[in-house]
């Protein structure tokens, strides 16, 4: 029955991916919820095996994740805010924690619920998909929000609060793919694969386009048959995307923009170019102990500096190896690198060309939204990356699916 019940609350989770696209801070509310049921439905002893197992397993990479989080509590203790910086840090412990219980409990279901829940998965994507198409071309704005912006001429810029949503529909296309082909339905692979595409193309979501194309990529970097060059290929992608936005900043201008870019992308790019050069730059004022854990919003902004940059540095760097670096210092950089490095090694040396594409393409996409968008620390970020791995692991634990049509 207990088991039923788990099934069931997965079933849920899944199928209410429109919800958490739509409104992504609702997934901080399904963590909630989470928190308080999975402890009572995994049960103790058979958490206690679990984490057992798993540090035995991975005890260095666990370590450089205990070591992180400590070096993050100890940031406080210089942070411009240290109230703010301790909430930040109990903040991302509490759900880590959530989230891991969360992929704990996937591994107790029974193989015969996971077809149900991956019909879930699927019907959820879906539905998200349609809202997202009534958005973007159906003419009826959900959530789009229009503003002036005076520069030069006065300018009409239409941005969407679903970016955030399509971030993450972007992330879990590559799951969703997976049960496609695991089912043989290459029809539906095509029409899902060409209509996300073609949605975030006419979207204004930048973020959610670069990822989805950088998946397209790792994915095909999964078949290489050479595991040698599998990996080394997948760790200089990973090098040059975790430091790639510090050295863009540095060297580009807003005159190094293509005139022939869309007007609301050129504007994105902008921003960004003085924003990650900005917070380079005052990473560097503190190279060994950065600023503290959430401290970014809390930087004093360089008169000298970009308006744009002068604005949202008061918010986070919008990339994930940046706010590391600035908030955590070279010590958190490096701590927080090494755990992107082991991931991507382990899954270089996964088994089987589709699994090992899944697996890379949800990661790097993952990656890349983070690396151009949004802060690290945001909860309904976090949340959501748990979600997506939970989601990725219920649907790798199937057979390799085989490639040629039925």
């Amino acid at each position: 029955m207990r088991t039923k019940i788990d099934h069931i609350i997965f079933s849920i989770i899944f199928a209410f991916l429109p919800v958490m696209v739509v409104a992504p801070k609702a997934t901080v509310i399904f963590m909630t919820l989470l928190a308080v049921t999975m402890p009572i439905k995994i049960g103790w002893k058979r958490l206690k095996d679990c984490a057992e197992k798993f540090w035995r397993w991975h005890k260095q990479q666990v370590l450089s994740v205990i070591f992180l989080f400590l070096w993050l509590l100890v940031s406080s203790l210089w942070s411009e805010n240290p109230g703010h910086s301790l909430e930040t840090v109990l903040k991302i412990v509490g759900i880590s924690a959530v989230g891991f219980l969360f992929v704990v409990a996937s591994y107790r279901l029974p193989p015969d619920f996971f077809s149900k829940i991956k019909t879930a998965l699927v019907a959820g994507f879906l539905a998200a998909l349609g809202l997202f198409f009534i958005e973007v071309f159906g003419g009826m704005p959900l959530t789009t929000l229009k503003y002036i912006i005076q520069e030069g001429n006065t300018q009409e810029i239409y941005l969407h609060w679903l970016n955030r949503g399509l971030s993450i529909l972007s992330i879990f296309t590559w799951p969703v793919l997976f049960i496609l082909l695991e089912r043989k339905s290459w029809p539906k692979v095509l029409a899902l694969f060409i209509a996300t595409t073609g949605l975030l193309f006419f979207s204004d979501a930048g973020a959610a386009v670069i990822a989805l194309l950088f998946g397209v990529f790792v994915y095909a970097v999964g078949f290489i048959s050479s595991q040698k060059s599998r990996t080394v290929i997948l760790l200089a992608v990973t090098f040059v995307t975790l430091i790639g936005p510090a050295i863009i900043g540095k060297t580009m201008t807003r005159e190094d923009i293509p005139e022939t870019v869309p007007q609301t992308y050129a504007y994105s790019a902008y921003t960004r170019l003085g924003l990650w050069a900005y917070s380079f730059d005052t990473a560097l004022q503190r190279p060994f102990t950065g600023w503290g854990v959430g401290g970014s919003r809390f930087v004093q902004a360089d008169p000298s500096a970009p308006p744009e940059a002068r604005r949202d540095i008061k918010l986070h760097p919008h990339n994930l190896a940046l706010q590391a670096f600035l908030e955590g210092g070279i010590v958190g950089l490096l701590a927080f690198c090494s755990i992107i490095f082991w991931i991507v090694w382990k899954m270089a040396h996964a088994k089987g060309a589709v699994r090992r594409g899944t697996l890379l393409a949800t990661f790097f996409s993952t990656i890349t939204v983070a690396s151009i968008s949004y802060g690290v620390w945001q909860s309904w970020w976090l949340a959501a990356i748990w979600l997506v791995l939970a989601a990725t692991f219920i649907v790798l634990r199937s057979k390799e699916p085989s490639l040629k049509p039925s």
